[in-house]
């Protein structure tokens, strides 16, 4: 007992040497004097305390420091990139006798990141003195180890901190303010957790994150990495394995959840992040077994209802283009099944590839509504400004899947297959509009509707003209239409923003179509429809108007055109009434009449033979004047 008592004596006296001795050593003007200059040569930047200097030794070894700054970039403003109201570190002191490290606290208090890219040159975080002599690679290094046996962490936090980022090439902005994160680590082998929130560009941010072991993932074996967060977004939950063998850096992820009020993404996956070139390489396969879109319904107020929608501009702002130089990515996502309100598509199979500013996403296989699309689309991001091409090719799709419920009823059916091939280029999305060009063309077959009432159709889509319509719908014709089918296409050529646009519709039950232009740069439509519904006993001309802005497109009947094709069809019903009576009539007036009707409608107009004399021209105008002023004494 007595030498225990010894040997603790002399150990508590060795520790009050020790600290004595760094007492007397470690002073404010020592910390100026010697330290900051080595750290500014570690970081290449000026690190300076303009304020107070307060230290502690024992029981632990403790320093605050008060407004701290490390200078930013040469000839880059603002003056600092960090600045730091105030930190506090301690570190405790017996610990170190044993060769550990225990950080009992290291707190930040308001700091402030400013964080550049220039358009020229590094970041402004691009620390660190000029590289030193390469070193000799025949030459035999030692094994890597771990620097502490021991390393434990009380507490690390943010308090109220800031960061701000800048990308002078594209215009990129980001906030991220009112910062607040706490991390803790009882030992590099035992379980770390973070947690805390912010807000990004003024949007509330929150989450935690747990990583198993630390010693783990330096000596480059797979912990489990936890993250639960909620964004502006979205909730997201991922887990999986985590590993770090330098330069890659690798999860295998087992759990992939992303929930919004809009949109559900559930899956699994793997991901690698490969550093230390200019920019890192990510490269990913995601199996997401579902993405469901939810519609959000909610019933429209009556201010709503009466509100004229706000007309579309497209921003004019530069493009963002800062992230197409980020990395360079290759990523590849299969997802089982999509759901959109209720209707089942997929799978789907896309590959997302960016490499040196120019991004492909690649579609390879989207099966939609019993048929497929597929293609590519282009953004080439190294010349300014931004060029984009777009090409899909359509086929097969079942237009019974596609139809909105509210059309569901009729049973119309159809198949839809087409091409989209468009380019443009531009320095907004304003600009990309007014560029753009290309064609589109869409072709539907096997048009058909079952179960529609043309009259109860007519009376609600033409207002007081629907009487009119109706009544010469015949029952033969509403047959006629439900055994019959039509083919229509859409066919546009783009110029500058605008697409002249054509309607058509060919088959024994639809003919005629419509054309006009629609404007993509100032978001607007304008077609003059003038379709012709062909019937077993008498056709009908329906002229419609579609136009507006794209978010409150509004078909119209053509009211003007409709009254006229009424009275040319009731001219024309009447006309021929009086000329079938003419026909059978035995009257001289009646009976010029009735040459004329057998002239008009015979179709057996063989030419002349030798044996055949040829007969008068018929002028059926001339007949038809002199046969009504007969007819009325003239």
């Amino acid at each position: 007992m007595k030498k225990v008592l010894i040997s603790l004596g002399v150990f508590i006296a060795l520790v009050v040497v020790i600290v004595s001795s760094l007492g007397l050593w470690l002073t404010p003007e020592r910390v100026k004097t010697s330290i900051l200059p080595t750290l500014s040569d570690a970081l290449g930047r000026e690190v300076k305390i303009n304020g107070d200097i307060g230290l502690e030794l024992f029981p632990n070894f403790g320093i605050s420091l008060e407004q701290v700054s490390v200078a930013n970039a040469p000839k880059m403003s603002p003056k600092h990139m960090v600045n730091i109201s105030k930190v506090d570190v301690a570190i405790a002191v017996l610990p170190l006798l044993g060769g550990s490290v225990e950080i009992s606290q290291f707190i930040l208090y308001q700091p402030e990141f400013f964080l550049i890219k220039p358009t020229k040159g590094e970041p402004n975080w691009v620390l660190g003195a000029p590289a030193p002599t390469p070193i000799n690679p025949e030459q035999e290094l030692p094994a890597a180890e771990l620097p502490l046996s021991e390393l434990r962490i009380g507490k690390v936090a943010i308090k109220n901190g800031r960061l701000s980022y800048q990308d002078r090439t594209s215009g990129d902005k980001q906030q991220i303010n009112s910062i607040n994160v706490e991390l803790t680590m009882p030992t590099m082998r035992d379980l770390l957790t973070m947690s805390g929130q912010a807000k990004l560009n003024g949007q509330p941010v929150s989450g935690n994150l747990t990583l198993d072991s630390v010693a783990k993932l330096i000596t480059g074996e797979a912990t489990l990495l936890h993250v639960d967060a909620s964004t502006p977004f979205g909730d997201i939950i991922s887990e999986g394995l985590f590993s770090f063998n330098a330069p890659v850096l690798e999860a295998k992820l087992t759990q992939i959840n992303f929930a919004s009020p809009t949109i559900n993404i559930a899956g699994t996956g793997i991901m690698q992040v490969i550093m230390g070139s200019t920019r890192p390489e990510i490269k990913a396969k995601l199996n997401l077994n579902h993405i469901d879109f939810e519609d959000i319904k909610t019933a429209p107020t009556a201010e709503a209802i009466a509100k004229t929608p706000t007309p579309i501009i497209w921003p004019e702002e530069p493009l963002n283009i800062g992230v197409l130089a980020a990395a360079d990515t290759n990523i590849n996502i299969i997802v089982d099944s999509i759901h959109i309100s209720g209707k089942a598509l997929g799978p789907l199979k896309t590959n997302i590839l960016l490499q040196n500013k120019l991004l492909t996403v690649t579609l390879k296989e989207f099966d939609i509504f019993g048929g497929s699309i597929t293609g590519k689309m282009v953004a080439n991001g190294r010349n300014w400004p931004l060029s984009g091409t777009i090409s899909y090719d359509i086929e097969n799709i079942n237009g019974n899947y596609a139809m909105p419920e509210s059309l569901k009823p009729y049973g119309i059916s159809s198949i839809i297959n087409g091409t989209i091939n468009l380019e443009t280029q531009g320095r907004s999305i304003k600009t990309l509009m007014d560029a753009m060009a290309g064609s589109l063309e869409i072709k539907t077959t096997e048009i058909g509707v079952a179960n529609i009432e043309p009259k109860e159709f007519a009376q609600q889509q033409f207002g007081e003209l629907g009487p009119i319509v109706a009544s010469k719908i015949s029952p033969e014709m509403v047959a006629f239409i439900k055994d019959r089918v039509t083919t229509a296409a859409v066919m546009s050529t783009i110029e500058k923003g605008v697409a002249a646009t054509t309607i058509s519709f060919a088959g024994p039950v639809l003919q005629g179509g419509g054309k006009g232009p629609i404007n993509l740069s100032s978001a607007n439509i304008s077609l003059n429809m003038k379709p012709t519904l062909k019937g077993a006993i008498q056709d009908i001309t329906l002229p419609f108007f579609i136009r507006g802005p794209f978010n409150d497109i509004a078909i119209k009947p053509n009211k003007d055109a409709i009254a006229k094709e009424v009275i040319k069809q009731t001219a024309k019903s009447g006309a021929k009434k009086i000329l079938q009576k003419a026909a059978e009539s035995g009257s001289s007036a009646m009976g010029v009449l009735g040459g004329i009707i057998k002239n008009i409608t015979n179709t057996n107009n063989t030419e002349p033979t030798e044996d055949t004399p040829p007969q008068e021209e018929v002028n059926p105008v001339k007949d038809l004047q002199k046969a009504l002023g007969g007819f009325l004494g003239k």
